[in-house]
């Protein structure tokens, strides 16, 4: 499974460059080596938005307003992903029900 974080973070482009402001950064987080349904891999899927979070994110700034345009966008990102990945980690557990089902109806069977 695969999914991309589109994180919404506008204001960063917009302070950074306008220019840049009328697209919003993504990052792509993938998830087809991971079980979501096992806590080892929703932990290493958390670590996986988190890093791509950041780097997406760093302006190489270092004054006030970029570290807290930084802060915004990282905020965002995470609220964005966080919902995404709540949804991966749903379809991973009805996948994994559907499977069952499948495989119980064709022992019974």
């Amino acid at each position: 499974m695969r999914f991309s974080l589109s994180l919404a973070a506008i204001a960063l482009a917009a302070v950074a460059a306008p220019a840049v402001a009328q697209s919003a950064p993504t990052a792509t987080v993938e998830t087809g080596d991971l079980d979501l349904n096992t806590a080892e891999d929703r932990e290493r899927l958390d670590t996986r938005m988190n890093s791509a979070i950041r780097k997406m994110c760093r302006s190489g700034g270092r004054d006030t307003v970029a570290r807290r345009m930084e802060n915004q966008c990282r905020e965002t990102a995470l609220a964005n992903a966080e919902r995404q990945a709540d949804f991966a980690i749903a379809a991973a557990k009805r996948d994994k029900a559907i499977r069952i089902a499948a495989t119980a109806n064709a022992t019974a069977g």
